[in-house]
């Protein structure tokens, strides 16, 4: 199968799964996550301290009974919910993860394009229902002004209250290891001895260890 096709019914699959879920979703929403699967978190990245405090602030008004979770987007990124922090992932690790995220995607625009097509597809068959006049007009004004960052709706908002951010989901698929770890040191542990890790989360997760935590902590991977 040719690959451009085979992303495109990826695309397809994705955006129909975020449907779903999101049932009262509106353009814009639709937009930022085909502009997230795209580019990532690089227009969200200021500096670290600044990063840090504003998930602090935000984790806040979270609400701690709800379950961590992580949503895939098309793409290489995931969004990773705050609730995570209620699960015993720190704040500053989750900030690393989401420095560690923040890149220039090359390809970003071209991708952009391609999900954008597929989307306007889905609107034409009816499974996604908006207006395609509305859809045309708002991309052709989102491209002359070149793809800026998009906020999501505010009936979104009011009725999901997001809380999350974006970061490579190679960092997305170990969380429930760094929360353990995280939850270790949070009771003052130094010297930390993670057993069950395959050889593949091994290779993975030392670049990883060593860029959040320094050499500030002894972690072993058996």
């Amino acid at each position: 199968m040719n690959i451009s096709i085979k992303q495109n019914e990826i695309t397809r699959g994705r955006l129909l799964e975020h449907y779903r879920r999101y049932s009262r979703l509106e353009l814009e929403d639709v937009l930022k996550f085909l502009f997230q699967s795209s580019f990532g978190c690089e227009h969200l990245l200021a500096d670290r301290d600044a990063a840090l405090e504003y998930i602090k602030q935000e984790y806040a008004g979270v609400d701690n009974s709800l379950p961590p979770l992580v949503e895939q987007l098309d793409g290489d990124y995931s969004r990773v919910h705050l609730s995570w922090l209620g699960a015993g992932l720190s704040a500053e690790t989750l900030t690393s993860l989401f420095v560690l995220s923040a890149k220039k995607e090359p390809h970003g625009r071209e991708a952009l394009e391609e999900k954008l097509a597929v989307a306007r597809e889905l609107i034409l068959e009816g499974k996604l229902t908006l207006d395609i006049g509305h859809f045309d007009a708002t991309v052709a004004k989102w491209r002359e002004l070149g793809y800026p960052a998009i906020r999501h709706s505010e009936a979104f908002r009011a009725s999901y209250r997001p809380a999350y951010r974006v970061v490579e989901s190679r960092f997305a698929k170990i969380l429930p290891i760094l929360s353990r770890i995280d939850t270790l040191l949070a009771r003052g542990e130094q010297n930390i001895a993670l057993d069950g890790v395959t050889a593949e989360q091994r290779s993975a997760l030392e670049p990883i260890l060593a860029q959040i935590y320094g050499d500030s902590t002894d972690i072993r991977l058996i």
